[in-house]
């Protein structure tokens, strides 16, 4: 990889100069990590961009300028004894005393300009200049010979590398602003699921779990992965100020050119495709407003991605917090004041969208001026159309259970399940998402260590207990939640909410074990993987909701998810062999579900009253079990080399 200079990495921590990183070389780190948490757009009320359905850390090695910054500025010194050669009066070396280098000519020896980067030529030329100048002057009388002082000062070898830690606190504080509004859409979405299950009748909520997942699989195509390529054009290939506004314009041309097509279609066909999806032509209505919500959803996505790229951390937070307070609020007036059902739930989503559309998409019309570049629409699409296979692999894995609940099933089991599956899921957003913020600066920091695998053996350890614990302590209090603040008609799924925390703790555990084909570059397996776990997760759905309902949907999503974790691990030791001990986090597992399912057990025995206390000591238990695990010395680690990082 070639910095703006020329050089590569390797090249820039030798040349002079190159090593003193200021906060003008960090600027560039910290912009370009928050391409690496793009969603495409913002997730408002109950609708979930498919662009936030992660497949693993999917990290580009070539958007790092370095993970390990080296400050020798800041070096420690060490005192080395002066060499004293031996005088022999009139022998052969007395004439060469008198020019022997004084502390000046050692102090004021200049560099070959064609040893630096271009930017500091001009200023070598110009020292050098003024140390010929200096040697011209008459020597004093009072500077003495080097071998005439006792010890040199000299910069010691080892440098002080700034730790991964100090890395992931300068992303924390530049990307703080994007972690909140990243956050607040599915934190009001999760907020506003038992005011709608209120307010809707089960089989309404169901449709709307329908029509959420259609808009969520038709917004994902439609934007053919244009969301990432914008990031790779702007920051990467074509990084002059023409070059990027015609980038901006294709993306905002190609969206618009896209999506209004394919909306206009749904609006015509919608009686046909409201038969087709609901088996009733009588919600033809309610296609037309998700096809306007998905060509609204798409044309924020230049807005989001252009603020994003221009490092606009508090203008995007305030448009996104435009975007969530305008949804949150529309919602309870069109579906809570004036009682518009399925009907006023997306319309508050068209609502919000349309307001990102109206406060961003002028400005960006008059930034780009709609120029087109046939070569730099080309270099988008070939680097986002093959991104939708993706789309639709995620979609399949954690979308397609609702519809085919809705086809195996009817539309009030389809609401449980969504309701139950979102209460699951809270690991995802309380956890995961703030994790996967710090993770990758992290990752690659520990991979440039000595000891880089005891120090992922490490997190792993700690990381899983802590994933365990969290979706141990989260099924109790998603449960409390289900019962107190639902009606009664929810409750029949509230099972489902502890097999799918313990999904999403499976998954976070897969995006640790793909350490190593982010390391080696070898991204492309995680499409293949995550396309491995939707064909086995649509074919037990298949098999496993026309008997059990959605159980059968909650098992066939555990199932798939551990699949993924195993393809993981084992293709991952293949070419980044790391001492996981998956073993272990794989007995920790077995040992919480099998309290948690005692918790709810007992109290056939001992009683309803027993059931909190029960749950509050089963935690604390649990809790102070996966403490001791994870203290537990482990094995040493045998002395095999280092995998490298390449």
């Amino acid at each position: 990889m070639r910095n703006d200079h020329g050089l590569s990495l390797d090249e820039r921590d030798h040349a002079p100069g190159g090593s003193q990183p200021s906060e003008a070389q960090d600027r560039p780190l910290l912009e370009e990590m928050g391409e690496l948490f793009d969603t495409g757009g913002p997730t408002t009320g109950s609708f979930m961009s498919i662009d936030q359905f992660g497949a693993g850390p999917l990290v580009n090695l070539d958007q790092f300028e370095s993970s390990v910054m080296q400050r020798f500025d800041q070096l420690e010194t060490m005192t080395m004894p002066a060499i004293k050669p031996t005088r022999t009066p009139g022998g052969p070396h007395a004439s060469s005393i008198a020019e022997v280098p004084t502390l000046r000519h050692v102090a004021r020896k200049p560099r070959r300009a064609a040893d630096l980067q271009p930017s500091l030529q001009r200023n070598a030329t110009r020292q050098a200049q003024g140390d010929a100048q200096a040697d011209a002057e008459p020597t004093s009388t009072n500077e003495r010979p080097v071998w005439e002082f006792t010890t040199l000062h000299l910069p010691a070898i080892g440098p002080r590398v700034e730790s991964f830690a100090n890395v992931a606190r300068k992303l924390l504080k530049s990307s703080g602003f994007y972690a909140i509004a990243s956050l607040g859409g599915p934190a009001v979405s999760l907020a506003l699921t038992p005011f709608l299950a209120h307010n809707l009748q089960p089989s309404d909520y169901g449709a709307l779990a329908i029509l959420n997942t259609i808009i969520s699989l038709a917004s994902g195509i439609t934007q053919l992965g244009l969301g990432s390529a914008f990031f790779r054009a702007y920051n990467y290939d074509f990084t002059g100020k023409e070059d990027r506004r015609a980038v901006l314009s294709a993306v905002c041309l190609l969206l618009l050119g896209i999506t209004l097509p394919v909306s206009l279609l749904a609006i015509v066909f919608a009686p046909t495709l409201s038969q087709l999806i609901f088996q009733r032509s009588d919600f033809s209505g309610l296609i037309v407003l998700a096809a306007i919500a998905m060509l609204m959803q798409n044309l924020t996505v230049p807005g989001f991605a252009w603020l994003r790229a221009e490092n606009r951390a508090l203008l995007y937070s305030l448009v996104s917090l435009v975007n969530i307070l305008l949804t949150l609020f529309a919602t309870i007036l069109f579906v809570g004041v004036l009682h518009q059902g399925i009907r006023g739930a997306l319309l508050a989503v068209i609502t919000g969208y349309t307001a990102v559309v109206l406060l961003v998409f002028p400005p960006i019309l008059f930034v780009s001026r709609l120029k087109i570049d046939l070569s730099i629409v080309w270099s988008l699409l070939s680097f986002g159309a093959p991104l939708v296979f993706s789309v639709i692999s995620i979609w399949i894995l954690q979308l397609s259970d609702r519809y085919l609940l809705e086809i195996f099933g009817t539309l009030s089991e389809t609401a449980s399940y969504a309701v139950a599956y979102s209460l699951g899921s809270t690991l995802s957003t309380l956890v995961l998402s703030p994790f996967a913020l710090a993770w990758p600066t992290a990752m690659y920091a520990i991979a440039k260590r000595k000891d880089a695998p005891k120090v992922f053996q490490t997190v792993f350890r700690w990381f899983s207990s802590a994933l365990l614990f969290a979706a141990f302590g989260l099924s109790l209090a998603s449960t409390v939640v289900f019962n107190v603040l639902f009606p009664p008609s929810y409750h029949a799924a509230a099972p489902v909410i502890p097999i799918i925390a313990e999904s999403i703790a499976f998954y976070g555990i897969y995006t640790i074990l793909m350490i190593g084909a982010n390391i080696r570059r070898t991204t492309w397996m995680i499409s293949v993987f995550t396309a491995i776990a939707a064909v086995l997760n649509f074919g037990l759905n298949l098999v496993l909701i026309p008997r059990y309902g959605a159980m059968g949907a909650a098992y066939s999503t555990l199932i798939a998810y551990i699949a993924l974790a195993a393809i993981a691990y084992v293709a991952n030791q293949r070419i980044y062999p790391l001492p996981f001990q998956i073993g272990r986090f794989a007995f920790a597992a077995l040992v919480g579900v099998a309290i948690y399912y005692e918790v709810f057990a007992l109290p056939n025995y001992l009683g309803p009253r027993s059931v909190w206390p029960l749950a509050v000591a089963g935690l604390v238990l649990y809790g102070a079990w996966l403490i001791l695990l994870a203290r537990t010395p482990t094995p040493a680690l045998s002395r095999a080399p280092q995998p490298a990082l390449t």
